[in-house]
C-alpha cells in the first residue's frame, strides 16, 4: 500500500506532465464527470466565477476540455472534456487511489 506522500507524489507527476494546478484539476474533474456550465463548475468547484474562465483557456490549450454552445440558451457556454481530458482524470484519481496508470 503506497504511503500518502507516495501518493501526493504521484498526483503531482501527473499535473505536472499536463501543466495543470490543483484549480485546474477541480475544473476538469467537473467537467469530467458531466458536461456543465461555467456557473455549476464555480459553484460545485468553490472557485470564484471570475477565475473559471482563465482555468478553462487553459486546459483548452492542452486540450483537455472544450467550450460547447448550449443547444437550450445561446448565452451559455458548456464546458466537457475532451477524450485526453477524461484519461487525464483517469490518471489524477488512479494516483489518488494508490495506482500508477502512465
Amino acid at each position: 500500500m503506497k504511503t500518502t506522500l507516495s501518493k501526493l507524489r504521484d498526483l503531482a507527476s501527473v499535473m505536472r506532465r499536463h501543466n495543470m494546478g490543483i484549480s485546474q484539476s477541480l475544473v476538469l474533474a467537473k467537467a469530467a464527470d458531466e458536461p456543465s456550465t461555467m456557473t455549476q463548475i464555480s459553484e460545485e468547484s468553490n472557485l470564484h466565477p471570475v477565475n473559471i474562465t482563465g482555468l478553462v483557456d487553459n486546459l483548452e490549450k492542452e486540450r483537455l476540455v472544450v467550450r460547447q454552445p448550449d443547444s437550450n440558451d445561446r448565452r451559455k457556454v458548456i464546458v466537457a472534456a475532451t477524450p485526453v481530458g477524461r484519461e487525464v482524470m483517469t490518471q489524477i484519481t488512479a494516483s489518488l487511489e494508490g495506482g500508477r496508470d502512465e
